[in-house]
């Protein structure tokens, strides 16, 4: 298995192409490539429909996915304005992959899905993964996350949704030499391959963890048997003024995914933003629903403890490639510095291929179970071979 990243900034696409092909073919010589990933900004709208057919072509490569985002990242960069086309390509054993495009539907029996990736049955979830690009105005991912995790309980699942269209129909999906302007795109990893998966939520626990007593949905009334918001007041008067500025800017409630953990720290718990509170009622609005019984802990998100949870995670790992999704609230929105998601990536795992983009939405996987998220950045590790 080899791996090569590449990313131009060319304002004429064709350049762009050749540029790219060029550090690929530099970089892997002349061998048989299987998969290509691609990322596209709404720069090059005029040749969306010919540039993965020219890179199938240019490069000979099997198979090809990606999607248009705002943001491009590749190689050891971050775009976040201008034009850039990012590519990720693998040479891989034939049986390695499935690549496919889905649409779902809603039917009085469910949700349907059309091109339902084959062999999914078969897979073991300790040992591959799925990489899915959506297109946000046409394909909710929560049903195809939860119908994943009927069928293949606990399989990874990375992407991210298409950012570079401001609505339906603006972005593209790309499977081969067919593009699509709704749906979801993706690639189940399989056979031989191992990957595995870093989710950074970006924020830091604050306080202790409390159980949830009584709900309406989305509204916590109470914790512990308290009024919520009484407890999150004495949550927030016992942090020290630096916590408080931080929590008032960016205020999350964490919630644990496998409560049968004796002990829950970073990576359990499945951060939600706090977006109101009720005061007649004494009570947290968040953005999901809660049950009576679960395990929450109050979370704040900053540029340093973003910062901080992604080097957290990231230490340790080993990869010879890699693929990475941020939040189009990250970037230079988030931190001080440019390139700060890719850089901590390769302070960690060194110059290995990378590539990704900036989505509207992350998905990745948090005790097991995939979501959907805001303010992430999940990678995918292709994992480095003995």
């Amino acid at each position: 298995m080899q791996f090569a990243s590449a990313i131009s900034t060319a304002e004429d696409a064709g350049q762009a192409l050749e540029e790219l092909t060029e550090k690929v073919n530099r970089e892997l010589g002349d061998i048989s490539l299987s998969l290509a990933i691609i990322f596209v900004s709404p720069h090059h709208e005029s040749c969306f429909a010919e540039i993965g057919t020219r890179i199938r072509e240019l490069c000979g490569v099997d198979h090809l996915i990606g999607c248009t985002a705002r943001g491009i990242i590749g190689a050891s960069q971050e775009i976040e304005q201008g034009p850039a086309i990012s590519i990720w390509v693998a040479a891989l054993p034939p049986e390695s992959m499935t690549v496919f495009a889905t649409e779902y539907q809603s039917t009085p029996d469910g949700v349907t899905f059309s091109g339902w990736p084959a062999g999914l049955d078969e897979m073991s979830a300790n040992e591959h993964g799925l990489v899915l690009f959506a297109d946000p105005f046409s394909f909710d991912p929560h049903p195809f996350l939860e119908r994943l995790q009927e069928d293949v309980p606990g399989l990874d699942v990375v992407g991210g949704l298409a950012s570079g269209g401001q609505a339906r129909g603006e972005n593209v999906l790309y499977l081969d030499d067919d593009v699509f302007h709704e749906g979801a795109v993706g690639v189940c990893f399989c056979g031989s391959m191992k990957v595995s998966s870093v989710v950074s939520q970006g924020c830091k626990p604050i306080g202790d963890c409390l159980v949830v007593t009584e709900t309406d949905q989305n509204v916590i009334l109470k914790l512990g048997g308290q009024s919520a918001l009484d407890r999150l007041q004495d949550v927030f008067s016992d942090l020290d003024s630096h916590d408080q500025e931080i929590f008032q800017k960016g205020p999350h409630l964490g919630r644990v995914v496998n409560e049968y953990k004796e002990s829950f720290g970073r990576g359990d718990f499945l951060v939600r933003n706090i977006i109101g509170v009720d005061p007649k009622r004494r009570a947290i609005v968040i953005g999901d629903f809660v049950r009576p019984g679960q395990t929450i802990q109050f979370h704040a998100r900053d540029s340093e403890s973003a910062d901080e949870d992604l080097r957290a995670l990231m230490h340790g790992q080993q990869a010879n490639a890699a693929l990475l999704f941020a939040c189009n609230g990250r970037g230079q929105h988030m931190f001080d510095e440019p390139n700060h998601d890719i850089s901590v990536l390769q302070e960690a795992l060194g110059t290995v291929p990378i590539a990704g983009f900036f989505a509207s939405g992350e998905i990745g996987p948090v005790g097991n179970k995939n979501f959907l998220h805001g303010f992430t950045a999940t990678i995918l590790l292709f994992d480095r071979i003995p």
